[in-house]
C-alpha cells in the first residue's frame, strides 16, 4: 500500500489511528463521507445529529445515495460535518495527507465543491478534484445536467459504478493517474 483514504464515520477508525501512529510516514488521506450506501452496514455523522439534521435520512444514517443527499443536505451543515471528520481524525493522531469525496457528493454542486476546496485550503491539504475533459452528461434525465458542463464528472445514479467507470475509461485518450473503484 502506498496511499489510502479513511472514512472517518465508519467503524475501525481507532484501528486506523493506531496504524497511523505506528507508521507516521504513511500517506493517509480522508475520504470525506456524506453518504452511507451499504444496506446493512450504515454510519451516521461525526458531528452531533442536532447540528447537521439535513445530513441524515429517515433512519438516522447518512443518505444512502448521492442524489438524495445532495437534494436534502444544507451546505453549511455539510461543511460542519466535514470539518468534524477532519478534526476527529487529527484528534486521534492521524495526520491527513489529502482529502477526497466519498461517492462524489462534494463534486455535485458548485456550492459543495467550493466549500470542500475552502476547507482543504484552511487545513493546507491537497484535495482530489474530478475533471473529465469533454465528458457529456450521461443521460438527459440527469438531475445535474445543467451543472455538469464540459469537463466535469456527472454522477448519475441511474448507472452502476461499473457502467460509469467503463464509460469514463472508453472516453479517455490519455493516461489515468488516479482511479478508485469500490470492491
Amino acid at each position: 500500500m502506498t496511499s489510502a483514504s479513511i472514512i472517518v464515520p465508519g467503524p475501525w477508525l481507532t484501528e486506523v489511528a493506531a496504524y497511523a501512529k505506528a507508521h507516521p510516514d504513511a500517506d493517509l488521506g480522508l475520504h470525506l463521507a456524506l453518504t452511507s450506501e451499504w444496506k446493512t452496514y450504515r454510519w451516521g455523522s461525526v458531528e452531533s445529529k442536532d447540528k447537521v439534521p439535513s445530513l441524515s435520512d429517515p433512519s438516522g444514517y447518512l443518505w444512502p445515495e448521492t442524489l438524495p443527499a445532495v437534494r436534502n443536505l444544507k451546505p453549511e451543515e455539510a461543511e460542519r460535518e466535514i470539518r468534524a471528520q477532519v478534526e476527529r481524525a487529527i484528534g486521534l493522531g492521524i495526520h491527513p495527507t489529502h482529502l477526497d469525496s466519498h461517492m462524489g457528493v462534494l463534486f455535485s454542486t458548485p456550492e459543495l465543491f467550493a466549500m470542500y476546496v475552502k476547507v482543504a485550503h484552511e487545513y493546507k491539504l491537497p484535495f482530489l478534484a474530478v475533471r473529465i475533459p469533454d465528458a457529456p452528461c450521461a443521460t438527459a434525465k440527469c438531475a445535474f445536467r445543467k451543472r455538469c458542463g464540459p469537463g466535469f464528472a456527472c454522477h448519475c445514479q441511474r448507472q452502476s459504478a461499473r457502467e460509469r467507470v467503463a464509460r469514463f475509461l472508453c472516453q479517455r485518450g490519455e493516461k489515468i493517474s488516479n482511479l478508485a473503484l469500490p470492491k
